[in-house]
């Protein structure tokens, strides 16, 4: 513990449980700091230029998007292929995966999702 700093009581035990208490409290903000970083890295990478044209009272793409996992650029591909909710739900794996930014994931979420 001798690389800890912040206590004037370093040779008693409650110095060094004070130590240590500074140093995990500072290594829990660093993780969570970093933590909050990644998510925010991840929101935006989600991000695209294709959710410009979301909107948000087309009952098609808030019934996909209420699916967790399925965002509103691969809702509104899905839209543009497939009349209807009924025609994504009847749709072949095969087209479902060949929506642009669709794949075996959104297949999986659709098929696993009653709507």
């Amino acid at each position: 513990m001798s690389e800890l700093v912040g206590s004037p009581h370093r040779s008693s035990p409650h110095g060094e449980i004070h130590d240590l208490s500074v140093a995990v409290a500072e290594q829990l903000s660093r993780d969570l700091d970093a933590a909050i970083e990644m998510l925010r890295s991840d929101q935006s990478e989600d991000a695209d230029d294709g959710d410009a044209d979301y909107d948000p009272d087309d009952e098609f793409v808030e019934v996909l998007t209420s699916v967790e996992g399925i965002g509103p650029t691969v809702a509104k591909r899905l839209e543009q292929q497939f009349d209807s909710l009924e025609a994504v739900v009847d749709a072949s794996d095969e087209e479902l995966e060949s929506v642009e930014s669709a794949g075996r994931k959104t297949r999986v979420l659709i098929r696993e999702f009653e709507i």
